[in-house]
């Protein structure tokens, strides 16, 4: 196979599956492991995929940042889904970070309604804090910081210090993008910063993330999928995506939303 013909063949298969490994790679256009990887940088460097640590996506499939307002409207039954099986993991008397994002948001909705009682809740979202305020019985910490008024949050050291400063029983992280290869992603480095740290301080770390998210990449990274104890998510992930989740150690959750039928 000639050398253009392979690189049309990579993009095609590439694009067709949002994501490929580079052994599937491999297998495709016969060729060693060396040389798909200096095939996919050429590639990168055109334009027409982005190269991942282990692959390649397709542009189609990188992620872009909405503000809070946006991600509210999008795929709203599954994240209410999503956020009422998170919450049946809080017990009486913990420590809760909860992520500023459109899930967690749910989360604190749910929370807010809920029995729950001599909880803590941390977080650096300024949405969930006004809807907590309603709860005079919930202790509440804002992690403070420089203000992104897309996201409604704090960012930055002081932020950083905050949430490291203390000890957390659970941390409800959300993502705008999951893979298997590159873990979850951002498009903010400030926020994916703020993100470890909440994963890294806490005794459990639970992914939220409805199954539009998954097999797609934004440019900052903040872990691997592993470091997380559980993923909950809606019955639209796919059984193979699942089933890989579940081959590094993830435990996944599945709760029914009827929009899959």
């Amino acid at each position: 196979m000639l050398y253009e013909e392979r690189l049309t063949k990579i993009v095609e298969f590439v694009n067709k599956k949002k994501s490929a490994s580079v052994s599937e790679i491999k297998d495709l256009v016969q060729v060693s492991e060396v040389t798909v990887r200096k095939e996919l940088e050429a590639l990168d460097k055109k334009g027409v995929i982005r190269r991942t640590r282990g692959g390649a996506v397709s542009l189609s499939s990188l992620v872009l940042e909405y503000t809070e307002i946006e991600k509210e409207q999008l795929n709203s039954a599954q994240k209410r889904a999503i956020a009422e099986r998170a919450y049946e993991m809080i017990q009486d008397s913990q420590t809760v970070f909860l992520d500023a994002g459109s899930t967690t948001f749910e989360l604190a909705r749910c929370i807010c309604r809920g029995t729950r009682r001599g909880i803590i809740v941390v977080t650096n979202s300024f949405k969930i804090i006004n809807e907590l305020l309603r709860r005079p019985d919930i202790e509440l910490v804002f992690a403070g910081g420089c203000v992104r008024n897309k996201m409604m949050s704090c960012v930055g050291s002081i932020t950083e210090d905050i949430i490291t400063s203390l000890c957390y029983d659970i941390s409800f992280i959300g993502a705008n993008a999951v893979s298997i290869e590159d873990g979850i992603s951002t498009p903010n480095l400030f926020e994916a910063t703020i993100k470890k740290k909440m994963v890294d301080s806490a005794k459990r770390a639970i992914l939220l993330c409805d199954s539009s998210k998954f097999d797609s990449t934004s440019m900052a990274k903040i872990c691997p999928l592993g470091r997380f104890e559980l993923l909950i998510t809606d019955d639209g992930i796919s059984s193979s995506f699942a089933k890989r989740c579940k081959a590094i150690g993830l435990d996944v959750v599945v709760v029914e939303t009827g929009k899959h039928e």
